[in-house]
C-alpha cells in the first residue's frame, strides 16, 4: 500500500475515469492527463490494489537506468556498470523519492533519455545536420508534449535544453538551421497532444480543460507565503542531503570528460530545473526527483577517478555481485519507504475506515478527493517499495553483457 495521500487520490480520480466520469469536467485534479491515464490503466487492471501502479514505478526505474549507463557509455568504459546500483540506491534512498508514484519519477526515464540524445548528437554523430537528424528532433517534440500533459511547469527543463541547442547553432551562424528544430519539436508536440485533445473534445470537456490545466494552474494558485528566498535555502538543503552529489557534480565540472558544450547543456538543464523547484513547484521535496538525471551526468568524474585508481589488469567482476548486494541491503535499511514492510492489513487506518465505509455505505468528501480511503485489497500485497531490488534484474544483464565482451577479447588475444 501506498499511504501517500497524492498518490491515493490519483488512484480515486483513476477509478473515476474507467468508470466514466470526464477528467477535468466530473473530477478535479490539477494533474496532466497522461498522469491521470496511467492511474486509469492502473485501475483498470486491478482498482482494488496498487500493483499495477508498483509495476510501472519498476519499469520507469529499470529504463531510467539503462539510459543512465548508455549515457555513462558514452564517457566511459564497461566497468562504470559497477556504479550503476550504488547510484540507483543513493536515488531511492533520498528523501525526495517520498513514497512513490510521483509525477517526477515517472518523468524521470524521459529526461534521461533526452540527456543521453543530446549527449550522443554532440559525441558521437558526425551529421549534426538537420536533415540528417529530423527524427530528433521530432521525439524531442514528442517527450515535451508527453511532459506538458503530466505536469506542464517540468518543461522548464526541455527549455534549457532548446536554449542550449540554439546557442549551439547560433554559434556557427546557423539560423535556418534553429528554425527548422523549432518547427519539428512544435511537430512532436502537435503529435503528442493529440490524444489528450481528442479525449476532452470528445467528452466537451475542452472548457474545462483550459479552467482547471490552464487558468487555475497559472492564476488560481497562491504564491508560496514564505517567499522565493525560504525556497531557494530548500532546495539548497535538500540537494545536500545527498551530499554525493554534489561532490560528484564539483569533481566532473573539475575534470576534462565533459566538453564546454556538455557542460554548457547540462547547466542549462540545471537552471532550468531550479526554476521549476523555485517558482512552479514550491516546497514538496518529490519535486527534486528531477534533478536524479543531472546528477547522473554528474557522476561521470568521480566514477573516471575511482576507476582509474586501480591497476588496468584488476578483475572489476569480483566486485560486481558484493557491490549490487551491498546496495540492496543499504538502501533497504535508510530507504524511508520499507518501514510499511510487515504491517498487519488491520494496521493501516485506510482498511479500518474501508471497513466502516462499506458497512455503512455513506462516505461525505468535502472539497477534496478522499486521501487514502479508496478502495479494500481482497487481500493484503506487500511490495518492496525502495524497488532497488529489481535493479537485480537490469544489472545482471547488464553484468552478464559485459562479461560476455570480456571473453570474447580474451579469445581474440
Amino acid at each position: 500500500m501506498n499511504d501517500w495521500g497524492d498518490s491515493a487520490t490519483l488512484f480515486t480520480v483513476g477509478r473515476s475515469m474507467i468508470h466514466g466520469k470526464v477528467l477535468y469536467r466530473d473530477i478535479y485534479e490539477h494533474k496532466g492527463f497522461y498522469y491521470c491515464a496511467m492511474h486509469a490503466l492502473a485501475a483498470a487492471i486491478n482498482e482494488k490494489s496498487y500493483i499495477a501502479i508498483f509495476v510501472m514505478e519498476v519499469i520507469a526505474f529499470a529504463v531510467f537506468l539503462y539510459f543512465v549507463y548508455k549515457t555513462w557509455r558514452l564517457f566511459l568504459d564497461e566497468k562504470c556498470i559497477m556504479a550503476l546500483p550504488i547510484f540507483g540506491a543513493l536515488v531511492i534512498s533520498s528523501l525526495s523519492f517520498c513514497q512513490g508514484d510521483s509525477v517526477e519519477e515517472f518523468c524521470m526515464p524521459i529526461l534521461m533519455y533526452s540527456i543521453y540524445e543530446l549527449f550522443k548528437f554532440l559525441r558521437v554523430k558526425e551529421d549534426k545536420s538537420v536533415k540528417g537528424n529530423i527524427g530528433l528532433w521530432i521525439i524531442q517534440g514528442v517527450l515535451t508534449g508527453i511532459i506538458f500533459w503530466m505536469k506542464y511547469a517540468l518543461c522548464a527543463f526541455y527549455i534549457g535544453w532548446c536554449i542550449f541547442i540554439a546557442i549551439y547553432f547560433f554559434k556557427k551562424k546557423d539560423i535556418k538551421s534553429i528554425i527548422e528544430i523549432a518547427l519539428l519539436w512544435l511537430v512532436g508536440m502537435i503529435v503528442a497532444s493529440v490524444p489528450a485533445i481528442i479525449y476532452f473534445a470528445s467528452n466537451n470537456a475542452l472548457s474545462d480543460l483550459w479552467h482547471v490545466y490552464g487558468y487555475n494552474l497559472i492564476f488560481a494558485y497562491k504564491p508560496n507565503a514564505k517567499g522565493n528566498m525560504n525556497l531557494l535555502l530548500f532546495v539548497f538543503l535538500s540537494l545536500f542531503i545527498n551530499i554525493l552529489f554534489i561532490i560528484a557534480g564539483v569533481i566532473t565540472a573539475m575534470t576534462d570528460k565533459l566538453d564546454a558544450n556538455e557542460k554548457l547543456a547540462i547547466r542549462l538543464m540545471f537552471l532550468g530545473n531550479v526554476i521549476y523547484t523555485l517558482f512552479f513547484a514550491w516546497k514538496e521535496k518529490y519535486v527534486l526527483l528531477c534533478f536524479m538525471p543531472i546528477f547522473a551526468v554528474w557522476f561521470i568524474g568521480l566514477m573516471y577517478l575511482i576507476i582509474n585508481i586501480f591497476p588496468e589488469d584488476f578483475k572489476f567482476e569480483k566486485l560486481l555481485i558484493p557491490i549490487m548486494l551491498v546496495s540492496v541491503v543499504v538502501s533497504s535499511i535508510v530507504c524511508i519507504n520499507t518501514n510499511k514492510i510487515g504491517d498487519k492489513k488491520e494496521d493501516y487506518v485506510q482498511y479500518e475506515f474501508a471497513e466502516i465505509i462499506n458497512k455503512e455505505k455513506i462516505l461525505h468528501c468535502w472539497f477534496i478527493v478522499d486521501r487514502s480511503v479508496v478502495f479494500i485489497l481482497q487481500q493484503v500485497c506487500y511490495l518492496p517499495r525502495n524497488i532497488l531490488l529489481f535493479i537485480i534484474f537490469i544489472y545482471l544483464k547488464l553484468m552478464m553483457k559485459w562479461i560476455d565482451i570480456l571473453r570474447i577479447r580474451k579469445l581474440s588475444l
